[in-house]
């Protein structure tokens, strides 16, 4: 394991779920470094991952191996194993603070200069950067995205970037309150979203995401089907 101006390298155990085996586990070389984790494993490759739509868990559901962690990617969820506990620490912290800086340069580089004397061209400015109505139409019309990712509130207008879902405004504040290395929230008609942010949100979309963070739900728990149920009873 070394750790290198914030990039991170090192050999983790890679879990992949088998339906006869349970887990089966391979021996992996994995990079960390400007905003994407490489995982190589022999005979099979390299997986790169962005780690702008990634959350990090300390811990992974129902493995009785120790020191282990699970990267959550819109794809899959990746369950990880370091060597020993401190080591595990060093992933999850480097990787929190990967997905947090990916996501702070997106915004740095989309930030709207103020250096007019004149507020009505401020105004304008800002308003010119704001998405377009066709484009919130866009969004909302990827699957899943007509209803709030948590709640199934109709025609969500807020957005978590990194987890590239939808949310109503009620959500929104229960997002801020998790803290932004977990949930980076912007409004789809009061901020301004570069265009990078635009594609990271349509590339996932509430249906996908939720198959990742609900893979672990019984049906009768899951979002989807709650929302399913409230429908037919209104």
């Amino acid at each position: 394991q070394r750790r290198v101006r914030g990039a991170m390298r090192g050999y983790l155990w890679v879990g992949e779920k088998s339906p006869v085996f349970g887990y089966t586990w391979q021996r992996a070389w994995c990079a960390l470094k400007s905003g994407m984790i490489v995982i190589q494993i022999p005979d099979k490759g390299e997986q790169r991952v962005n780690l702008k739509l990634c959350q990090v868990k300390s811990d992974a559901f129902n493995i009785a191996r120790a020191f282990c962690f699970t990267l959550f990617s819109p794809v899959k969820p990746l369950i990880l194993q370091a060597q020993s506990s401190q080591e595990k620490e060093n992933w999850v912290m480097t990787i929190h603070k990967a997905i947090a800086n990916a996501i702070h340069e997106i915004d740095t580089k989309h930030t709207i200069p103020d250096n007019s004397n004149s507020g009505r061209d401020s105004k304008t400015r800002i308003k010119d950067n704001i998405i377009p109505l066709s484009v919130l139409r866009e969004l909302q019309e990827v699957p899943g995205n007509m209803i709030c990712a948590d709640c199934g509130k109709k025609k969500p207008t807020w957005a978590s970037l990194n987890l590239g879902v939808l949310i109503c405004i009620e959500c929104s504040g229960i997002h801020r309150g998790l803290g932004v290395h977990l949930s980076q929230v912007r409004s789809l008609t009061l901020d301004a979203l570069s265009n990078e942010q635009i594609e990271l949100l349509k590339s996932v979309g509430n249906a996908a995401a939720n198959k990742v963070y609900e893979a672990e739900l019984n049906e009768e728990k899951s979002l989807t089907n709650h929302v399913e149920k409230k429908r037919s009873l209104s």
